[in-house]
């Protein structure tokens, strides 16, 4: 049994379908039965990201998904940096006319995206999507085990399966597994505290994000990017996204870090596009048609439960997803991150290993570097708070400001950027030597052309 029909959830469904002979996604929410926000996934309304890591990772667990995303009107990017404008940490990346590596990313909204794993999900035999709120799993203590989980005996009455009876404080229904995918809003610590187990330890960053959206169109042609960001910066604590959607919409996202509030109004969104995007930005959102209302959200912490650090774990369920580790949303990463725990998930069901373990570890050695990544930017960029902060990640900070300065004008370095950020080459975001010789080399050529255009001026300018 999954909790939870979101990405996290759907995943999950896919994976376990191919090893168990029933799966019960169960969801609170009404599910559409097309693309459309849901009201417990209020993010879905603000600007988000695949990675190109995602996506293939994606494509592996259903595959033709990209195909038919594609011939819905989503735009792919395939090898074209030119429809990719990327700000990070006060720099923009210059990438130049041409990649040297192959470079496929795709720009689906959050709801269609969805609605394309959904329907692929609700195709699958043995798999079926149920209407129900989850009140809490059951646990057999004298085998230390997860043995079903109970049904709000108010929720609709569609049915659940035939290993079920009805209990004065809500439905049992017997399973095998349970998958935690409830996301940020999980209660499985406190389910293991009531067990008798060890709640994880946490890491914790707070970033203080506070989001505004509007959705909006423009006459075709004016922009020939489809992905716009502009991040926010040490001295700036505003930043912005725009993307082209597949039914021909954009969608404007502004947030601030750090508790800096976001323009509330389409008017203000475009000035702070005035002041951060370059003119021809902002000329096209002078045309902009608003659609709607604007959207508000906030995500005040970043948050990795440390699964992989607890001593024992009960048989019978495990997490996935936020429920896990939730990234910086502006970093554009949490899905990728999520699709990769699928995989681990596969893995684990196919190795025979102990489930929760197999897949807590894995989870934890592929959450680590993106993890640490982002925290050293939201510490040194974002001036956000961490409980503990080594000592080396503010110099790390540091040096890699440098980096992005020199992958401004070097289209190698911005295209090695492009790529770790979009969690493709490798998820640590670690120069090689080759690479930080050429950006040292690279800033030493620019501090030395400065300086001659200061001496030439100097020798230029009349005595007093």
């Amino acid at each position: 049994m999954v909790i939870g029909a979101s990405v996290a959830g759907l995943c999950a469904a896919r994976v376990l379908s191919d090893f168990y002979s029933k799966v019960t996604v169960f969801e609170r929410d009404e599910l559409p039965g097309a693309p459309a926000t849901r009201a417990t996934v209020p993010q879905d309304r603000h600007l988000h990201l695949l990675m190109a890591r995602g996506a293939q990772e994606l494509d592996s667990h259903f595959p033709g998904l990209l195909n038919d995303m594609v011939a819905a009107g989503v735009a792919m990017l395939e090898n074209r940096p030119d429809c990719i404008y990327l700000g990070a940490a006060g720099h923009v990346l210059g990438t130049g006319h041409t990649l040297r590596k192959e470079f496929t990313a795709y720009v689906p909204s959050r709801p269609h995206l969805e609605w394309q794993l959904r329907r692929r999900v609700l195709d699958i035999d043995n798999v079926e999507i149920v209407r129900r709120r989850v009140t809490e799993p059951t646990f057999e203590r004298t085998h230390q085990r997860v043995t079903g989980v109970l049904l709000d005996p108010a929720g609709p009455a569609e049915d659940a399966g035939a290993d079920r009876e009805d209990l004065a404080d809500g439905e049992f229904v017997a399973t095998d597994l349970v998958v935690d995918a409830a996301g940020r809003g999980t209660r499985l610590p406190v389910w293991l505290a009531q067990w008798g187990y060890q709640r994880p330890a946490e890491e914790t960053v707070d970033i203080g994000i506070s989001y505004a959206t509007h959705q909006f169109r423009i006459p075709d042609g004016l922009i020939r990017e489809k992905v716009v960001v502009a991040g926010a910066s040490h001295d700036q604590s505003l930043g912005l996204g725009m993307l082209c959607y597949e039914d021909g919409t954009w969608v404007l996202t502004t947030f601030g870090v750090a508790h800096a509030k976001p323009p509330p109004t389409f008017d203000e969104m475009r000035a702070l596009a005035d002041k951060l995007l370059p003119a021809r930005f902002t000329a096209a959102l002078t045309q902009a048609e608003p659609l709607g209302e604007t959207a508000f959200h906030a995500f005040p912490t970043c948050r990795w439960r440390r699964y992989d650090k607890v001593d024992r774990f009960p048989v019978g369920i495990i997490p996935l997803g936020d429920a896990v580790a939730s990234f910086n949303p502006t970093f554009g990463q949490g899905m990728t991150m999520t699709v990769l725990q699928a995989g681990h998930l596969r893995r684990a069901l196919e190795s025979g290993a102990e489930l929760a373990s197999f897949l807590n570890h894995a989870t934890a050695k592929t959450t680590y570097p993106v993890w640490m990544m982002n925290a050293i930017a939201d510490i040194s960029f974002h001036h956000a708070v961490a409980e503990h902060v080594p000592r080396w990640w503010r110099p790390a900070g540091s040096l890699f400001d440098q980096f992005l300065g020199a992958a401004e004008t070097d289209p190698v370095l911005a295209e090695w950027f492009l790529r770790r950020f979009s969690l493709l080459d490798s998820l640590y975001m670690v120069p090689s030597a080759p690479i930080i010789g050429r950006a040292i080399g690279h800033n030493l050529r620019l501090w030395l052309r400065e300086r001659r255009t200061r001496r030439q001026f100097a020798t230029t300018q009349p005595s007093p």
